[in-house]
């Protein structure tokens, strides 16, 4: 067999590398907002370090008030996200793309137009 014959034999059997999901470092879009798109579960941190993570099965509806927040109903809890330039927030939910939501304690206003997340609220739904 010649060198050009046991190359092309070679190149057909090799399998391509790639990296699994779960090693997939998140995008960080801000000090609010981490994304991955290997993600089963919303994460919400909010202000005093509580964290609740909830299944993105479980999500019903988001909707969206640009200005002011962004709700999230899932079965059993509905999630009000407050904050400013929250359209990521709601483009990451819908994507399946957000991993982890945190609201922050702000000092100074940005003007770079970067996603804030002042507080995230979680009612319990009846």
């Amino acid at each position: 067999m010649s060198d050009r014959n046991r190359t092309h034999s070679f190149l057909r059997t090799t399998q391509p590398v790639t990296t699994p999901a779960s090693e997939v470092a998140p995008v960080v879009a801000g000090p609010c907002i981490e994304m991955r798109p290997d993600s089963y579960m919303f994460d919400f941190e909010l202000l005093d370090g509580e964290r609740l993570a909830l299944p993105y099965t479980s999500c019903r509806r988001v909707r969206i008030n640009p200005s002011k927040c962004v709700i999230a109903t899932f079965v059993d809890e509905e999630v009000v996200i407050e904050g400013r330039n929250l359209r990521p927030v709601y483009d990451a939910l819908i994507g399946r793309l957000a991993c982890t939501l945190r609201a922050v304690r702000e000092l100074s206003r940005p003007t770079d137009g970067s996603v804030v997340i002042r507080k995230i609220s979680v009612l319990e739904l009846q």
